[in-house]
């Protein structure tokens, strides 16, 4: 076993405990950037559904609308073809 100086003793826990404390900080920064990816593309998630949901409502009600109209004529050709008849 080596004989160690306090002084090579001090200068190796500076050396562990800075590399320990560069290594939490990477961790927090990646830990920190996955969040924020997480919860940004859990937004624009959202975002779209509620784009889609919304586009889909649209849809629904012009294929309604449109339908309305197809019934009022079908009935007005119908009363004008009894008017006829």
């Amino acid at each position: 076993m080596q004989n160690l100086s306090f002084k090579h003793l001090v200068v190796e826990f500076f050396r562990y405990y800075y590399y320990l404390t560069i290594d939490v900080m990477v961790t927090k920064l990646m830990l920190t950037g996955i969040g924020l990816f997480l919860m940004a593309s859990a937004r624009s998630s959202i975002r779209l559904k509620t784009k889609l949901k919304s586009q889909s409502s649209q849809r629904r009600t012009i294929t309604h609308i449109w339908k309305m109209i197809n019934f009022i004529l079908i009935q007005d050709k119908t009363n004008i073809i009894q008017m006829k008849g």
